[in-house]
Formats: structure tokens, sequence, C-alpha cells
């Protein structure tokens, strides 16, 4: 008996667009099984209200860590410390919890200053290393960084 096969999950993106083939699935059949790699052939959700669905169903899971999770290659990578996007509740939601305050409307507007900052630097990096034609160097921080920098941020904002 052989197993059914399902198209290949799209890769291919004109520019920042999806793949075209989520418009014609988007319409067609909201929810799509694709093949990832080998026989791994998750669910693929087009429309946002299904997502949502999804999301909030607590018989869907997040941990990439768990057996049978679908994830993009065989072997789940390590979660990195303080990666709760990938978490459960209720741990998922404890951090959530803590966090909050910090993105809240208000405290982002006073943070928009060093935000664009940083964001400079970042171009002006990547326009340097451009004009100089250095591929070895890595020409973004890691996103880990900018947090990090905001915590530096926010203690300017609110004084000694």
């Amino acid at each position: 008996m052989t197993s059914p096969t399902h198209p290949a999950l799209p890769t291919d993106r004109p520019l920042l667009d999806p793949p075209p083939e989520y418009a014609k699935w988007r319409a067609e059949e909201h929810v799509q099984r694709v093949t990832i790699w080998g026989e791994n052939s998750p669910w693929l959700i087009t429309r946002h209200e299904d997502a949502r669905a999804v999301l909030a169903d607590p018989r869907f899971s997040a941990d990439a860590t768990l057996a049978g999770f679908p994830g993009m290659r065989p072997q789940a990578p390590p979660r990195a410390p303080g990666q709760f996007f990938m978490m459960d509740p209720p741990d998922h939601t404890r951090l959530r919890r803590m966090l909050i305050p910090a993105f809240t409307f208000r405290r982002i507007e006073q943070l928009r200053p060093a935000i664009g900052r940083i964001c400079e630097e970042l171009i002006d990096a990547m326009t340097v290393r451009r004009r100089h034609r250095r591929r070895s160097r890595r020409v973004v921080r890691p996103p880990a960084a900018l947090p990090r920098d905001l915590r530096a941020a926010r203690g300017a904002v609110r004084g000694p």
C-alpha cells in the first residue's frame, strides 16, 4: 500500500509575497495537507480565522520538541533559553504575562527613538559592508541583541 502524495510545501516566493499556491489554496481548500520532507505531511492552514482557531485549540501544540511534531527538519532544534513562543500553556502564558507590560503602546512609543537609532546603525553597517563587498562578516546582529539594546534604552528613558 502506497501512502498518498501531497503537494510539496511551496518555498519559491516572488519578492516578499507568499508563494502563489497559497492564494489558490486559500480560495479553494482552506486547510491543505503538504509534504515538507520524507513522509512528513502536516496540515497547512491558509486563512487567518482558521489559524486563530487552531492556535486557540489546546489539542494543538507549539512545542517542537514533542514526538511527532511536524517540523521543518527531521530533528527538532533545541529550544534556546527564553524562546517561549515554542511553549504551550501554562509556561507560555506565565512568561507572556511577564512581558506584556514591556510592550504596551506607551512603552514602545517611549522606545521609538532608540529603536530608530538601532535600525539606522544596522542599515549603515549593511551599506558600508556592501560597499566594501565583505561577505565573510555577519551583516546584521542577531535579533537577540535588539531586546538587550532596548533594555539599555529603557533605562535611559526612565532616567537614574
